[in-house]
């Protein structure tokens, strides 16, 4: 990381990982350490349907408006930026990457099992026929071999997947006050 690349975490899986519950923890857990921190689910910044053909699942807008929302974010201040989302690619993680260039990106997979998928997915109340779209697609991310680190995330509450993320031994770069006792991690 160069002397001004500020710390970038990306938080990605299928759906009902733990993406947004996870990155909203680490959030939480940097404002409560004094930590200026920013926080972004990029599902909220594609809301723009349809999908063009030439930008698909809107990640070009999404890396378009992530790059104008760390604008603002460090206008007031933010240190760090945690964003949650799904990707499938190395092309589009760099594709974010590119958008914001003053950030050292570290990529974390989080990942839930097939039994967890499917308990979490369907406890939303969310369709049988989507949930077959949410176990391809972590099929999918299991062939693909992105870049980072993959965390399991069964039986952790988000607390413990944070704490594993932001703690010493974590890939994420350790932020005052939240290395929490982990006894329980």
């Amino acid at each position: 990381m160069t002397s001004s690349a500020f710390p970038f975490l990306w938080l990605y899986g299928p759906s009902g990982a733990g993406k947004s519950t996870v990155g909203w923890e680490i959030f939480r857990m940097l404002g409560a350490a004094g930590v200026n921190s920013a926080y972004v689910d990029t599902d909220q910044l594609g809301l723009c349907y349809p999908y063009r053909e030439t930008d698909h699942f809107n990640h070009r807008l999404k890396a378009a408006n992530l790059a104008a929302a760390w604008h603002g974010y460090r206008q007031a201040g933010a240190e760090c930026l945690v964003v949650s989302g799904f990707v499938e690619s190395a092309d589009e993680l760099r594709l974010y990457e590119a958008a914001v260039p003053d950030l050292d990106l570290t990529v974390c997979r989080l990942h839930a099992s097939r039994d967890v998928l499917e308990t979490r997915f369907l406890g939303r109340g969310h369709m049988t026929e989507m949930l077959a779209d949410t176990l391809q697609d972590a099929e999918n991310l299991d062939r693909a071999g992105l870049p980072g680190v993959r965390v399991v995330t069964d039986g952790l509450s988000p607390a413990q997947i944070a704490r594993r993320l932001c703690g010493a031994e974590g890939p994420w770069p350790t932020m005052p006050g939240t290395r929490e006792d982990a006894s329980d991690v």
